[in-house]
């Protein structure tokens, strides 16, 4: 048995970097009407300050300004700048979004919500022999920021990996491409000391061989490097585990030392993450709520992440992400009305009291309270509602509700026990 549901095909998108523009392009090609809300008062993000990339030789600038012109010329393109999401109502396919913004707030309809937010990073050079911030040391953002606007001066560079980065491949990437870039570009001396050069992703191996042979230093370490500032150089010494010898240890005296920024908790995601009743991790990315669901999904049906808003992802990763969270969309909200099977769980009227039970331990956010007294046979002219698409048919509401006015299509109480007594006889 099949049931017809009106929804609304239009997506919001929040985040105006890298990850909503090519969300919102790739649901633009399907048909969708996207609402693009962005926090700053310009599209980007910080993609678009990177110098360059690993998957294409196209400038991050570039495709940025190609983007921005391809959005902003498109009527079916809403864009809100310097606006944030405050709350969100409803479920799947019939979503209410209250957006903050210069003009006030603004409520809209959307059958999708992608949420699709930076990274939130901190440089602490303080970790590193006590250094300060002006103490000749630079992030990896830095880096690419001032090679961007060709300001390399110096001629030796020192990267230090491992320390804060373990848990991420993206400080890895950033390091292979700028160090071969410092030394092929510039002519600059470049030595990278790393306790495990990652380099399990596609392509990463052969740029870590490219960057070797440009003349590249690599370093592994297993003891902590000890930096030092002397004068304007700051002096890396290491110590070479692999010579078991007096003589095993090292000094490199640098102009530059190149450190990783650390990934800190995002205080958006964290409120988003609240707004939408979405579990986040200890680094504030969507939490895995089941090995059976792709990062891009979330508990919730119709709420989707993209790029960073579930781990540190490249370019392509991005365009995956995009990709996939686009069709997906296409794929649940193909029309204006759209069929689902009619096997989600049932509500007895008569045996509701509006407890808020169900409501409250649904873990896919999928029931609502209609209320209509000529309706419903009850005192309170309520009762909770299971919408069919954002209901994943887990049974959690049924089997939680203390009047037993929730029954699941072939689960009922009578079948279930007819089968038990069958299997004792």
């Amino acid at each position: 048995m099949r049931e017809k549901i009106a929804v609304n095909q239009d997506v919001v998108i929040i985040g105006g970097g890298i990850s909503g523009m090519e969300t919102a392009a790739a649901l633009r090609r399907l048909g969708h009407r996207v609402f693009l809300v962005e926090k700053s008062d310009q599209l980007g993000g910080v993609f678009a300050e990177l110098a360059s990339l690993v998957e294409t030789r196209e400038k991050p600038a570039e495709i940025v300004e190609k983007l921005k012109k391809q959005l902003l010329d498109d009527s079916d393109v809403t864009v809100f700048l310097q606006s944030q999401v405050v709350d969100c109502f409803g479920v799947a396919g019939n979503f209410r979004v209250l957006i903050s913004g210069p003009q006030g707030q603004q409520a809209i309809n959307a059958g999708a919500v992608v949420i699709a937010i930076g990274l939130q990073t901190v440089l602490c050079p303080a970790k590193y022999g006590g250094l300060g911030m002006n103490d000749r040391v630079l992030g990896l953002l830095g880096l690419e920021k001032a090679i961007k606007q060709t300001e390399v001066n110096g001629q030796t560079y020192v990267f230090i990996l491992g320390k804060t980065t373990e848990n991420f491949y993206m400080p890895y990437i950033s390091t292979l491409k700028n160090a071969l870039l410092l030394r092929e570009t510039y002519h600059k001396d470049v030595h990278v000391f790393t306790k495990n050069m990652k380099v399990a992703q596609e392509g990463l191996e052969e740029l870590f061989g490219r960057a070797r042979a440009a003349g590249v230093n690599f370093y592994r370490y297993e003891k902590d490097v000890q930096i030092i500032k002397q004068g304007d150089k700051i002096e890396v010494a290491y110590q070479d585990p692999f010579l078991q010898t007096t003589g095993n240890s090292f000094k490199v005296a640098a102009d530059w030392l190149i450190i990783p920024e650390e990934i800190v908790p995002n205080e958006d995601a964290r409120v988003l993450g609240q707004i939408f009743r979405i579990r986040l991790d200890a680094y504030d990315f969507r939490g895995e709520d089941n090995v059976h669901i792709g990062p891009q999904f979330t508990s919730r049906e119709g709420i989707y992440v993209v790029g960073n808003t579930h781990a540190p992802s490249t370019y392509q990763a991005i365009l995956m992400d995009a990709a996939l969270v686009a069709g997906e969309i296409q794929q649940k909200l193909p029309a204006a009305e759209v069929e689902v099977i009619a096997n989600y769980p049932r509500v007895e009227a008569a045996k509701c009291v509006v407890c808020l039970t169900c409501y409250r331990c649904c873990p896919h956010g999928a029931i609502e309270i209609k209320h209509d007294y000529a309706s419903y046979n009850n005192l309170y002219g309520s009762v909770a509602y299971m919408n069919p698409i954002a209901c994943r048919r887990c049974g959690i509401c049924a089997a939680e509700c203390p009047g037993k006015a929730i029954t699941m299509p072939g689960y009922e109480d009578q079948e279930i026990l007819g089968q038990l007594k069958e299997a004792v006889n």
